[in-house]
């Protein structure tokens, strides 16, 4: 484990991780956003900054779940439409047998 100091605008604090440069990327890239979101927003405090960020991320997870949902269930309802069709041309392969069988007795 390594001790890596993650500084975000004037905060910072020291953690343990066994990951240290994907700490030190994602601190990057949080910070380039709230220092975006700082520019947008005059006066916005490094506190504030990142409950808003905060916020927006939980967002961005909340329609991530949302979109992986949809997509199950327009597999599931493919998958659903194929299992039955192969049914219903199962059932008329065996109802065609089944009438030769017939005409074939008939006869």
């Amino acid at each position: 484990m390594a001790i890596v100091e993650i500084k975000i605008g004037s905060l910072s604090i020291q953690i343990e991780s066994e990951e240290k440069e994907k700490i030190i990327d994602l601190t990057a890239e949080l910070n380039n956003k709230i220092n975006k979101l700082k520019l947008n927003f005059k006066g916005l405090t490094d506190i504030k900054a990142l409950l808003i960020m905060a916020l927006m991320l939980q967002d961005e997870i909340h329609k991530a779940e949302n979109s992986s949902d949809s997509k199950a269930e327009d597999i599931v309802k493919k998958q659903d439409k194929e299992v039955r069709d192969s049914f219903n041309e199962l059932i008329d392969n065996a109802i065609e047998k089944i009438d030769k069988l017939s005409m074939t007795l008939s006869k």
